[in-house]
């Protein structure tokens, strides 16, 4: 076999790899997005984060979560801190590669807010404080990232450095 014939069947072999992990990704990717929030919410906020339902359509430029629940942090009156019946973001799908996105809708129906504790020591002063100090942690792991390799961040880092703020 020659081996422009081994570099043809190669290449088209990479090819049918990516179409197959693109078609997974795109049938996969509302109940992807749905674990990614469930998993990192936590992490980043320190309370549990429940998601409904979440419909993506990224070649559209529209994403809605339903039923988004952040819990309070144990030992305050209210179970959650907040509930959104369903929040709704529609963007311009060419700002997402070039850098800021450029959103076009945003939509926020039926939030509830439970605020319980004092004015310096609440709920959501603790989860604010939760998710400052994850951000400072991803900080000090990309700089870490960037004195052993050049390149980009790792993507979680990347988003959770930029994350209130």
């Amino acid at each position: 076999m020659s081996l422009k014939k081994k570099v043809a069947i190669g290449g088209g072999v990479v090819a049918a790899l990516l179409l197959a992990v693109a078609i997974f990704v795109g049938l996969n990717l509302n109940r992807l997005t749905k674990s990614a929030i469930e998993t990192m919410g936590p992490k980043i906020l320190g309370v549990p984060v429940k998601v409904g339902t979440v419909l993506l359509s990224p070649w559209g430029g529209t994403g809605t979560i339903s039923d988004l629940e952040i819990s309070s942090p144990p030992g305050f009156k209210f179970k959650h801190l907040c509930k959104i019946k369903k929040f709704s973001i529609g963007w311009r799908w060419r700002s997402l590669a070039s850098g800021p996105v450029d959103v076009t809708q945003l939509e926020v129906r039926s939030p509830e807010v439970w605020w319980s504790g004092s004015l310096q020591e609440n709920n959501l002063a603790i989860v604010q404080r939760n998710a400052e100090k994850f951000k400072s942690s991803c900080g000090a792991r990309r700089a870490r990232y960037y004195r052993r390799e050049s390149g980009h961040p790792p993507l979680s880092c990347a988003a959770a450095a930029n994350f209130g703020g």
